[in-house]
């Protein structure tokens, strides 16, 4: 079943495959982690403030640029159509008709991008991770040993993996909404 799925999925996006060609993976050196010490300050921390804040803070931009247009727009139909109702010209009722249908663009731009919901998924990351290493750090003077270390690590990937998911899990399902 695993292989019909996987034959199938490549067929969809079989023509994504030229896009593949071009790009080229860098080549990066394995992280200096060699311990539950380097791993928070390394993987955890470098997610928390080169991944998941600055994203979160970028999702959030366009989010208010696109509300701001979202206003603009709508206060300009607004005020054509009160001045198309007090001078009854047509070609200005038309451009009430204009505005107004890049309004509703504008907003279904915004629902269809998410970025409310992405900023929140990627705020919530990083604060989950916040989160797991304040508590991580305050135990170090318990000394919880290999064991809390471990488990550590393992709840922070859990963290990164499940943001991993949701959005792989979305694009999933808008790849399925396109073809149906």
């Amino acid at each position: 079943m695993l292989l019909d799925w996987r034959d199938d999925t490549m067929t969809r996006v079989g023509d994504l495959e030229r896009h593949l060609r071009q790009a080229d993976a860098a080549e990066r050196p394995l992280p200096n982690v060699s311990d539950a010490e380097s791993y928070a300050r390394i993987r955890v921390d470098g997610q928390i403030h080169e991944f998941y804040r600055p994203k979160a803070e970028k999702m959030e931009r366009r989010l208010s640029l696109f509300r701001a247009a979202e206003f603009t727009l709508a206060l300009v139909a607004a005020g054509l159509g009160a001045v198309a109702a007090a001078v009854e010209v047509e070609a200005v009722a038309a451009w009430v008709t204009v505005v107004t249908t890049a309004s509703a663009a504008v907003t279904a731009h915004i629902a269809a991008e998410r970025y409310e919901g992405q900023a929140n998924t990627y705020r919530g990351t990083a604060g989950r991770l916040e989160r797991l290493r304040n508590g991580w750090q305050r135990n170090q003077t318990d000394k919880g040993g290999v064991e809390a270390d471990s488990q550590f690590v393992v709840e922070c990937e859990n963290a990164i993996s499940t943001e991993n998911e949701e959005w792989m899990t979305e694009w999933v399902a808008s790849t399925e909404k396109t073809e149906s």
